[in-house]
């Protein structure tokens, strides 16, 4: 028997804004809001929904492919996809059942939690990223992990104690990272020339001890560097070369390659399992399962790596990459000094919470650390939250063990190993972390309020030096301490966008909405009295915060001037200015309507004015051949699709005839129309039809759903061909299970969709 373990490592650093726990829209991802919808799209989702395509390039069937691989999803990616994408939670939940009925043991194993190196970490928080990762899987697949993946398999003896005295059984590691295997005798495997194909017994300090396997470095670098991934067939003849007398053939990459890195590599895998993988007789299985028929018989010892720290898959010195200037990631003639002081300055910030820690809490070293491993619990439950205050509540109050523990969360998310990673410290992922540090330090200082406690001012003045010795590579040669005032420093930016929010949104609502939560703040206008508003925020943890606000008007530009202060008297502070573009774009996109709304309905009269007169002109136009000047068709096509869009809204498919027969007349005339508003209504009405038809099983929907795809598609409008086929697919899953059925008529309608959808229904 042959047996294929292949493992995707899925991670996503956190994303949020810390300050309002909200994923801003970051422009590198576009067309996605960010790059955690992006990658959803190019490579978590089509896992799920892969594509198994016949010659005609027709869809024949849809590979659940975390069916077949090990895997692992970050925390923080997890957290995010059941929070937006709960219909791919799902079937990632059914990949890892559907493997246990097979095999008896899931795919799924768990992460640690917000991906820190752990040798470089205290060993208190080696085993609070260890625990919080293992609470997380166990919240979301109903099930404890026996394994882990380490971030970038980062490990050092420290290492493995945390994760025995965790109740962790294996974890994976790259071949570079082994030393010697001890059997009967010590064989030197340096260079990756350890067997990958077993499992070893790796022991820590204590004589406890873990199992390691180590993947394949050939195949795997094959799949993330080399396209291996373009030809299920090279893909299989690789594997299938690599086993020889050997068992198992181990395979580890990030996940991000079947499909992100690697374009539609996620339909190579599936072919793979579908079809080469029982040519070759290959089982798929996953390192537990593996485990229970094949226990370690040898012992692995592991380089130390520089200065003994650790070793890791992506720095050829240990775990250097995110301490010091070693070289990995700067192509050799980057300078990566700045990452000391980055790190420098983040340590600093951690040895505060110890001081944090042992002032307000008079426990043992044992039962505060205790407290910061349950810590997880309070993170999705907010009851959770207020039991474990119970243990603290002689000590401090409510609001300060938050404070505390807030505090001490943020320092680890700080470490998040993305901001070591790549060339300088003036990318996203350095003043991420840096924004964590700053909310850690915030809830530092409420802790501390009106208490005589200089530490906490005295570790930020060190936390700024630090941050001055880490100098960019870029030629202006800013420092850390530079991005860290202009973009991580948002405390009070902060709350002066939250009631700027509130200000436009209670325009934009005719001054309805009067009591919002906005970013888990609430916010209440007290008095209203025309462009003069006054209120209160609050998030029931910080104090209240009151606001006056003047809202102003000049040529189309709103600016609200905003008063803050935790009186309730605000006459004496300073006044700032805020404005509508000072709101992220897609905020900006959703008050414009309401906001402008008079402007716009005049802008519509005019059009609705004007057009039965262009429509004469436009008539002639096409009757006698004439294509007029650029610019004016521009201007035809711009007042002729919202007219068009509203007739669709208004009329429903009733006007499908109507408008295809003026967007035929426009293209014959050389005007461009703009589909983008037309097709996403009737595309929204596609989604629920679908959805509906699902459900319901209700065979008279599909006549709509066959008028409205005719309709997208014959005027050469986007279609949202994934959302459909995935929604589709599930729908022929039903109908081959007899769950839902459809009269004669039905049917045949039922087969002309499949058809218009791509998939192949010769035999329904």
């Amino acid at each position: 028997m042959k047996y294929l373990i292949l493992h995707g490592h899925f991670y996503q650093p956190p994303r949020e804004n810390p300050f309002l726990g909200e994923i801003e829209k970051e422009i590198s991802a576009s067309p996605a809001h960010d790059w955690n919808e992006r990658i959803t799209n190019e490579c978590y989702r089509p896992n799920a929904y892969s594509r198994i395509l016949d010659g005609y390039g027709r869809i024949t069937d849809m590979s659940n492919n975390y069916q077949y691989i090990s895997f692992n999803f970050g925390p923080t990616l997890l957290d995010y996809i059941a929070d937006k994408k709960p219909d791919l939670l799902k079937r990632i939940l059914e990949a890892d059942k559907l493997s246990m009925e097979r095999l008896g043991y899931g795919n799924a194993i768990a992460q640690v939690y917000n991906h820190i190196i752990l040798p470089l970490a205290k060993k208190e928080d080696m085993v609070v990223q260890i625990k919080w990762g293992l609470y997380n899987f166990e919240k979301y697949f109903k099930r404890k992990s026996k394994g882990i993946w380490l971030s970038e398999t980062a490990i050092n003896l420290d290492v493995v104690d945390a994760l025995c005295d965790c109740g962790v059984k294996f974890t994976i590691l790259s071949p570079y990272q082994a030393h010697y295997v001890k059997g009967i005798t010590q064989t030197d495997v340096s260079g990756a020339r350890i067997d990958t194909s077993k499992p070893y017994w790796l022991y820590g300090h204590n004589g406890k001890r873990i199992a390691v396997f180590f993947y394949d470095p050939y195949i795997s670098n094959a799949i993330a560097f080399e396209h291996l991934l373009c030809s299920a067939e090279k893909l299989a003849e690789r594997i299938r070369n690599a086993y020889g007398d050997r068992k198992l053939v181990n395979i580890a990459t990030d996940g991000e390659s079947y499909g992100h890195h690697e374009p539609f590599g996620d339909m190579c895998l599936a072919r793979y399992f579908q079809d080469n993988i029982h040519y070759d007789n290959i089982t798929p299985t996953n390192y537990e399962h593996y485990l229970s028929i094949c226990p370690p018989s040898e012992e692995v010892i592991l380089h130390e790596g520089e200065g003994k720290r650790g070793t890791s898959w992506s720095c050829s010195h240990g775990v250097e990459r995110w301490r010091s200037n070693c070289g990995c990631g700067g192509d050799g003639v980057i300078d990566l000094s700045w990452r000391i002081g980055l790190r420098e300055a983040f340590d600093i910030l951690r040895n505060m919470q110890d001081k944090l820690f042992a002032l307000f809490l008079n426990f043992t070293n044992e039962s505060r650390n205790s407290l910061r491993d349950e810590y997880v619990r309070a993170i999705y439950n907010d009851s959770d939250a207020k039991d474990l205050y119970e243990i603290c509540s002689k000590y401090i109050s409510f609001k300060e063990f938050i404070f505390l523990m807030e505090s001490y969360k943020y320092s680890l998310f700080a470490y998040t190993s993305c901001g070591w990673f790549f060339e300088d410290v003036s990318r996203i992922e350095p003043i991420k972390n840096m924004q964590y540090a700053e909310r850690s330090f915030h809830y530092a200082r409420m802790l501390v309020k009106d208490k005589d406690v200089p530490f906490v001012e005295e570790a930020y003045q060190e936390f700024l030096k630090a941050l001055e010795t880490s100098i960019s590579n870029k030629k202006e040669h800013h420092t850390a301490r530079y991005f860290y005032e202009k973009n991580a420093k948002i405390d009070l930016f902060t709350k002066l966008y939250i009631i700027n929010q509130f200000i436009f949104n209670l325009i934009a609502s005719n001054y309805k909405e009067k009591d919002i939560n906005i970013f888990k703040h609430n916010i209440k206008a007290t008095l209203i009295d025309k462009n003069h508003i006054e209120g209160v925020m609050t998030d029931n943890i910080t104090s209240d915060l009151y606001f006056k606000v003047d809202t102003v008007e000049e040529n189309y530009e709103l600016k609200n001037n905003i008063t803050l202060s935790e009186y309730k008297d605000c006459n004496d502070n300073l006044v700032y200015t805020m404005h509508l573009k000072d709101l992220s774009s897609d905020i900006r996109d959703k008050f414009s309507d309401s906001l402008f709304k008079d402007d716009i309905s005049k802008l519509d009269d005019i059009m609705h004015k004007i057009y039965p007169e262009y429509k004469k002109l436009f008539k002639y136009f096409n009757t006698n051949d004439i294509t007029p000047d650029y610019d004016y068709r521009r201007l035809m096509g711009a007042m002729d699709s919202p007219i068009l869009r509203e007739l669709i809204v208004s009329k429903g498919r009733e006007a499908y005839d109507e408008v295809s027969k003026e967007l035929k007349d426009a293209r014959n005339a050389g005007i461009f129309i703009s589909n983008s508003g037309i097709s996403e209504v009737v595309g929204e009405n596609i989604k629920n039809a679908l959805n509906e038809l699902y459900e319901t099983g209700n065979g008279k929907i599909i006549f709509d759903l066959l008028s409205d795809i005719k309709f997208l598609s014959n005027n050469d409008m986007p279609i949202d061909r994934n959302t459909y086929e995935n929604i589709f697919y599930k729908i022929l899953l039903k109908y081959k299970g007899l769950l839902i059925s459809f009269n004669e008529e039905e049917k045949k309608l039922f087969v002309e969709l499949g058809y218009w959808l791509n998939f192949n229904m010769d035999n329904i």
